[in-house]
């Protein structure tokens, strides 16, 4: 059921490696439970989850990752990275092209802590929050670079309760076909947004 490759419950730590078309209902390549997770140098590339975490699904399980390249992973939520009560930060990496049929194309974090620095996200989509969805959570996006990702509802970002910081980032060219193409939270969020640039961003068809 978890973990198509490895269903971690201690401690691990990944280097230079490949995951490719994995599959499972929980965590497509990668499932942790409890554990430590250092990853570095790896591609994640057409993995599967029926439900969440395309690539890596991480619960109660601090999750670093680094250099790393997440393409083409899909799931019903987080269609490459999905986390649930725990903490995961991400830096130096790609995450494009992922899709989720629900919701977070590219990361979805419910009740934790996100921390980013220096990655791309580009060219996710969801049906919420094509480059991201959180729900009550705390997130920090820095020094990154969030494009061409589209969903229905937050086409960069869908932001549910919790708290989010945006630094120096780049947010463009996304879309979305109701609300939202950037940034879209809720009344329960709370924004906090900085030397970012939003750059041609638009509401309607997100096709092409």
């Amino acid at each position: 059921m978890s973990g198509g490759a490895i269903y971690n419950l201690g401690k691990l730590d990944i280097r230079e490696s490949v995951f490719s078309e994995n599959k499972a209902e929980i965590g497509g390549a990668i499932s942790n439970w409890r554990a430590k997770v250092t990853i570095a140098d790896s591609e994640f590339t057409a993995n599967r989850a029926d439900e969440s975490g395309g690539a890596i699904f991480s619960r109660e399980t601090p999750t670093r990752i680094e250099s790393s390249d997440f393409k083409a992973n899909t799931a019903a939520k987080g269609g490459a990275i999905g986390g649930m009560d725990t903490w995961i930060a991400i830096s130096d990496s790609q995450i494009a092209f992922n899709s989720a049929e629900e919701y977070g194309g590219g990361l979805s974090i419910l009740n934790g802590t996100l921390r980013v620095t220096s990655i791309e996200i580009r060219g996710n989509d969801a049906a919420d929050g094509g480059g991201l969805y959180s729900e009550d959570a705390t997130i920090i996006f820095s020094e990154s670079h969030i494009g061409k990702n589209r969903a229905d509802t937050g086409g960069g970002f869908h932001i549910t309760g919790g708290t989010v910081t945006l630094a120096d980032n780049v947010i463009q060219s996304n879309c979305a076909r109701n609300h939202g193409a950037a940034v879209f939270h809720d009344e329960a969020a709370d924004l906090n947004e900085s030397g970012t640039s939003y750059e041609k961003n638009r509401i309607g068809e997100c096709d092409g």
